[in-house]
């Protein structure tokens, strides 16, 4: 149990650092130029999505060989992530290498068919943690959202 909840702490640190970093990257819009900035931003926009995806691959992939009970929705969630990292690409694409304007364009396609995963894995992943969803946590969920 201590193991755990060392991992879990050095997780949380990562996660908090890379905030902070990704947060102070993005301050220098307003120090730079749009030129100057897009060598901040579009290496981003590739890394970060990159990142996503392999590691929600790599989990689904995990949680499938080790048959637990939220198994498939870790699938449906890394095929979510993996159609906006495919959207991410071609958006990137057609801005930067063919300087088309990007809207609308196909890269749209993959977006949208993101959302319907995602859904799928928010009811699945919520049906094996339902008996722990009470009236004050939906309450919660909603003024939070608000």
């Amino acid at each position: 149990m201590n193991d755990v909840l060392k991992i879990s702490s050095f997780v949380l640190k990562i996660l908090a650092i890379s905030v902070i970093a990704i947060s102070l990257l993005y301050a220098t819009q307003f120090v730079l130029d749009d030129k100057q900035f897009a060598f901040v931003s579009t290496p981003s926009y590739v890394i970060i999505p990159g990142i996503l995806a392999v590691i929600s691959t790599y989990t689904a992939i995990k949680e499938w060989k080790n048959n637990t009970s939220n198994k498939l929705a870790m699938v449906f969630f890394a095929a979510g992530v993996v159609c906006w990292f495919v959207a991410e690409q071609i958006w990137l694409t057609l801005d930067i290498v063919f300087d088309q304007d990007s809207f609308p364009s196909f890269a749209d396609v993959f977006y949208l068919i993101g959302y319907p995963f995602f859904i799928t894995f928010l009811i699945l992943h919520l049906k094996t943690i339902q008996h722990r969803i009470t009236m004050p946590v939906i309450l919660f969920s909603v003024v939070i959202s608000l």
